[in-house]
């Protein structure tokens, strides 16, 4: 059972964070990992590991501006960890069917690893064409309309211009959640977001972890990573909008080369979202703290409108499945599990899921 949380710490944020994944959910505790997946027979898999943040092995990751990087980057390799065992599950639970194979204790093989790596550099590359070349070219195709006397290189110094490369990245992005969405299985894995953002939400009003409590949340989250990607084309627009004109990219030797100038633009926008990447990730953690303010509640509305896209009403075995992989979680970091292995467990109900005595102080977001 979880403790009661005292009065005033309702609105306080945990440092334990998730991520939707194929019919299940991945939460992230500071020293631990946990995955739980439903299996098609019923049963809950749940898979717990030790992990240690970068930011434990190199604390100037921790610095504001420099920790929103590391933590992308470190949630990346993680998520795309928890889909691989996610996706290794509903094999071998099909395999089942013609003789059966046992679920591998072990965290990932070397195939394993290369697979993850082939497909995050496969995610990238497809994320930055589809939302920075893209959108940039088509930016450019639209003010030359509008500034035909202006040259590619300066074009890029025009505010104008970046408000509509922005405008056009929102645009892709909504089309894109929209197109994957009309996918029975991604509208399953929004349905198991809204069960991440429900169990969070639990824990941290400080109620107990059941389906019960949970449900009565709402699915938008001001720390979602939804909000975070509208917040990095806003500060993209801004950050691009003073640092092109102050940069002064000019090519005398190749003046005539439209396609080199805009080449090397894209290319430093995709240089300059690392640092557009830190600050979004400061403003969403402060905008969180004071969403009671109503100029805050302003500014985080459109990244919460848009998780109505990304997020759906879960069933209560989803939600069962996302607070299993909470409450492991807890479990492991209350009992500091000493896991040189991942621990595999498997449950017919959440009740079978270990519980114990936590408070959302314990893990606060700092």
């Amino acid at each position: 059972m979880l403790q009661k949380a005292p009065e005033g710490t309702e609105k306080s944020f945990t440092s334990i964070g998730g991520q939707a994944v194929i019919e299940g959910v991945m939460m992230r505790s500071p020293k631990y990992m946990t995955v739980a997946i439903r299996k098609p027979d019923g049963q809950i898999v749940v898979r717990g590991q030790r992990v240690r943040a970068w930011g434990e092995r190199f604390p100037f990751l921790k610095t504001p501006f420099i920790r929103g990087i590391s933590g992308l980057f470190e949630m990346m390799i993680l998520g795309m960890s928890a889909l691989s065992f996610s996706a290794q599950i509903a094999e071998e639970s099909e395999n089942a069917k013609n003789g059966g194979s046992s679920i591998q204790s072990s965290g990932s093989s070397g195939s394993n690893g290369l697979q993850t790596a082939l497909s995050m550099a496969v995610g990238i590359g497809a994320a930055l064409l589809l939302f920075v070349a893209m959108p940039h070219a088509l930016s450019a195709w639209i003010l030359g309309f509008f500034y035909p006397t202006v040259s590619s290189v300066e074009m890029a110094n025009l505010p104008a211009f970046h408000a509509v490369d922005g405008v056009l990245k929102l645009i892709a992005m909504i089309l894109y959640v929209l197109g994957i969405s009309m996918i029975p299985e991604i509208k399953r894995v929004f349905q198991y977001h809204g069960a991440e953002h429900k169990s969070i939400y639990a824990f941290e009003s400080g109620m107990d972890l059941n389906v019960e409590n949970a449900k009565t949340f709402r699915t938008q989250h001001p720390r979602c990573g939804t909000s975070f990607l509208f917040f990095l084309i806003f500060v993209g627009f801004v950050v691009f909008s003073v640092f092109f004109p102050l940069l002064g990219i000019r090519f005398s030797a190749v003046p005539d080369s439209v396609v080199l100038t805009h080449a090397i633009q894209i290319v430093t926008k995709i240089g300059l979202m690392l640092p557009v990447a830190g600050i979004s990730y400061e403003i969403i953690k402060w905008s969180a703290r004071h969403q009671d303010q109503f100029l805050m509640r302003i500014v985080m509305a459109p990244g919460l409108w848009v998780q109505n896209l990304t997020t759906k009403p879960p069933a209560d075995d989803q939600l069962e499945v996302a607070l299993a992989a909470l409450k492991q979680a807890l479990f492991l970091e209350k009992t500091q599990a000493s896991l040189t292995e991942p621990e595999i467990l498997t449950a017919k109900a959440l009740s079978e899921i270990r519980g114990v005595s936590a408070n959302v102080r314990e893990f606060a977001e700092v």
